[in-house]
């Protein structure tokens, strides 16, 4: 390895400060990154491998190697120094992103990433100049970079992600109201409109990153993890707005929209589970918002059942979320429960009219009728069974 990425130092350190002055011009804007094959040509305008275009940037794999030799020897020569004042060392902060870039899960860079914003908001406690929330805005930027990029590790790294959920649970809520930055913030000051709206922008990018890589995890595990955070804060703050428009924000009809367009995303269902029982946190059972909440979540399960016959679908997480709902007691009224599974009874049974019709087409019809008994309806009974078997009253 050493003799094909370290030949030519020049060259590596062209590459690696190439990287970060694009870095350091797109610091506040959110960039698509893509890792190109080693063979990829030089661009003969402008004499690099790197490939900018706006707010895109690819780069070889070969070359991305012999930038990160370069990161990591600045890196830990910084630290070998000494490790407090490395803090406030741009040039060994500036590294870790060309070793994160390359590997996510490096666990030294990430934490030193934490303490350089730690001293950064620190300082800036008694230096006015220092603008915290443009700080912490570029953090989220270049955090949001890398989880929302057709990389190949990074969109499911369980390090990012929990990088991403420690930068906004200990700078709160500075990443919430970022044009007051340099202020001393008190969470008082942050409505529970605005923390909507921020975890609105969140869910997102955790969709984006659920796209490039389907039954991601991790990316849902962060948005469960920091909705129970923002539960938990505006409790202790006496917000009582958060809970009410967090779910007239529409979030969870968002998510289950995206499901009905990924129908084998496990993830995303458990995830919409966990939103439509949400409110079982929040002490609102019984109030106004619940009753509307309840009527959104039967139009939710309506829409589910429609389409997974209407597409004839047989993926697994439908229809964990479907049995879920109708078994469990926490989701839905037992009268609206029952009709639902009444209505599952009747559509599994073939109606006189289908099977005149069927008679009537022909062959082809009637084949096409035993394709749709065999599977979804084999579906829908094993469903009902599961129902059955777990029944919460």
């Amino acid at each position: 390895m050493s003799t094909t990425i370290d030949q030519g130092s020049s060259g590596a350190q062209k590459l690696y400060d190439e990287l970060l002055q694009y870095f350091k011009a797109h610091s506040s804007k959110v960039v698509q990154i893509e890792v190109l094959p080693s063979n990829f040509p030089v661009i003969s305008e402008t004499g690099s491998s790197i490939l900018q275009d706006g707010l895109s940037l690819g780069i070889p794999k070969k070359a991305l190697l012999q930038a990160f030799v370069v990161a990591r020897k600045i890196f830990f020569n910084g630290l070998n120094r000494d490790l407090r004042s490395s803090e406030h060392d741009e040039s060994t902060f500036d590294a870790t992103k060309v070793i994160l870039l390359l590997d996510p899960e490096h666990i030294t860079g990430a934490n030193f990433r934490k303490r350089r914003l730690l001293a950064l908001l620190s300082a800036s406690r008694t230096d006015r100049k220092q603008d915290t929330g443009a700080i912490l805005q570029q953090e989220l930027a270049f955090l949001e970079s890398l989880l929302t990029s057709p990389l190949h590790r990074h969109t499911k790294s369980p390090t990012l992600w929990h990088h991403r959920l420690w930068v906004i649970q200990g700078c709160f809520p500075n990443v919430c109201s970022p044009q007051s930055s340099g202020q001393d913030f008190d969470r008082k000051d942050v409505s529970g409109s605005q923390i909507v709206g921020f975890y609105k922008n969140e869910i997102k990018i955790v969709m984006k990153a659920g796209e490039k890589h389907p039954k991601n995890y991790y990316a849902w595990n962060y948005a469960r993890k920091l909705l129970e955070i923002l539960w938990h804060m505006t409790s202790a703050l006496g917000e009582h707005n958060f809970v009410p428009d967090l779910y007239e924000g529409h979030i969870v009809q968002q998510v289950h929209s995206w499901c009905t367009l990924h129908p084998s995303d496990i993830s995303g269902w458990s995830f919409v589970l966990f939103l439509m029982r949400g409110w079982k946190y929040s002490h609102i059972s019984g109030n106004t918002i619940w009753l509307r909440m309840t009527h959104v979540y039967q139009s939710l399960v309506r829409k589910t059942i429609d389409v997974s016959f209407d597409f004839r679908w047989q993926h697994e997480s439908v229809w964990v979320f479907i049995r879920t709902v109708l078994a469990s007691n926490v989701y839905l009224s037992l009268s609206t429960r029952n009709a639902f599974i009444e209505e599952l009874r009747k559509r599994i049974q073939p109606t006189d009219q289908t099977v005149s019709t069927a008679l009537k087409e022909g062959e082809a019809l009637r084949n096409s009728l035993d394709g749709f008994t065999r599977l979804s309806r084999g579906t829908t009974r094993e469903a009902l069974l599961w129902i059955e078997s777990n029944w919460e009253d």
